[in-house]
């Protein structure tokens, strides 16, 4: 019989089925640092719990069933970085940054509809729309206390609207 540690931690019932996860994977990118190489290894330690009976990944709004770094090559990469310029470019226009914020989170929200029974685990200060039980790892709190200091103006305001999720679902 399976260990339910995983289940009684979050504060589902342990005499319940094993759990099911979906994880966000949106920083899981070349090269891999910071919070990508966390979810990556976050990834490979799902993988083999006794307490997961499945595992999917959210990447932008397409729920799938495997994640492959070893596909990123670094000639791959190079149109990252033009993407990356771009990104940046239309990331300073406010109303840019609004549309594709509520497009991404209905792309979620529609995406994870059919899996209100997993766990979603968002990595990076993020929480999408979910019915379901959601866990966050918050790895540093400077980007809520001193947002002045780390965003951008009319960057993404990802911390803002995971907290207002979590203190719903507390």
């Amino acid at each position: 019989m399976a260990n339910h540690s995983l289940a009684r931690n979050i504060g589902l019932d342990a005499g319940s089925a094993i759990v099911e996860v979906t994880l966000g994977v949106n920083a899981i990118k070349y090269p891999l640092t910071g919070i990508g190489r966390y979810a990556y290894e976050l990834d490979k330690g799902l993988k083999f719990s006794s307490d997961v009976e499945k595992l999917k990944f959210l990447k932008g709004g397409v729920i799938q069933t495997n994640i492959e770094l070893d596909n990123v090559t670094p000639h791959l990469a190079k149109w990252g970085r033009f993407n990356h310029r771009v990104q940046n470019l239309l990331g300073s226009l406010a109303p840019v940054v609004q549309a594709y914020q509520l497009r991404l989170e209905w792309r979620q929200e529609k995406a994870l509809k059919p899996y209100r029974h997993t766990i979603f685990h968002g990595p990076n200060y993020y929480l999408p729309k979910h019915d379901g039980p959601c866990v966050s790892t918050f790895h540093d709190l400077s980007i809520i206390k001193y947002p002045h200091f780390t965003r951008k103006p009319g960057a993404p305001i990802w911390p803002n609207n995971c907290l207002k999720r979590l203190s719903v679902q507390m």
